[in-house]
This record gives structure tokens, sequence and C-alpha cells, in this order.
């Protein structure tokens, strides 16, 4: 349970700095942070990268 508390407070933050990224003009370093927490999903949880990117961005919208 620790290790999923871990997993969303990281990507939490990672998604915020992402969004700030893209407030300042950087879609290039916010894509970055995305494929970082797709990598983090990958060896935490197993699932496939692409997907992992996807989900990540959907959430980025959202977020935004």
């Amino acid at each position: 349970m620790d290790t999923a508390k871990n997993t969303d407070r990281y990507a939490r933050e990672l998604l915020y700095e992402a969004a700030r990224l893209l407030s300042i003009r950087c879609p290039r370093c916010a894509m970055a942070r995305i494929r970082r927490i797709a990598r983090h999903d990958v060896e935490t949880t197993g699932v496939n990268y692409d997907q992992a990117v996807r989900n990540r961005i959907r959430e980025l919208d959202t977020l935004l």
C-alpha cells in the first residue's frame, strides 16, 4: 500500500511540474516529465510504457 501512495505522490509532484513547464511555454520539458513518470509507472506497476505515457498525458490534460 505504501508503494502505491509513494507512486501517486511522485507522479502528482511531477505532473504539477509539467503543468508549470507548460505555463512557461516549455512543452518539450513538460513531455520529458511525463516520460519520467511513465518510466516510473512501468517500474512500479509493470504497465506498458506507451499506455503509461497516454494515461499520464490524459491526467495532465485534466489537470490543466
